[in-house]
Order: structure tokens, then C-alpha cells, then sequence
């Protein structure tokens, strides 16, 4: 059962492309991990995610009473 999907995923920072178009799905009893080089997006989208920080451009869905912090 998926409990959070993200399509069309676009954040710019300045010139520089974070995501473009990128897609995340979680579903339930995974654990999951964000891996990636310095400046990838990692604390980008965790604060997305947290709603710290608005994307550009997002499609996203989440299982009712989810709590994302």
C-alpha cells in the first residue's frame, strides 16, 4: 500500500536545477534512506517533505492521517 507519492518534482535554487520532474514513492513497512553527494537536494527534500520549504512545481498524494515531521 503506497503511503506518500510525489510526481513532477521541480525545484530550482538560483540556476541551479535541484530536481526536475523527479518522483518519490514510499509505501507502507519500508524504511528508507536518502543518500547523495553534497548540494544532490537530500535536506531539500526532506524540508519539502516536513512542509519547511515549497517546491517550484509537485503532485502529491499521502495516505490519510499520515504524519510527516
Amino acid at each position: 500500500m503506497t503511503v506518500l507519492s510525489i510526481t513532477k518534482l521541480t525545484h530550482r535554487v538560483g540556476e541551479d536545477v535541484i530536481f526536475d520532474n523527479a518522483e518519490l514513492q514510499l509505501n507502507a513497512s519500508e524504511r528508507v534512506c536518502v543518500v547523495g553527494r553534497n548540494g544532490a537536494g537530500k535536506s531539500t527534500l526532506l524540508r519539502m517533505l516536513s512542509g519547511d520549504l515549497t517546491a517550484d512545481s509537485i503532485e502529491w498524494q499521502q495516505q490519510a492521517g499520515l504524519t510527516i515531521a
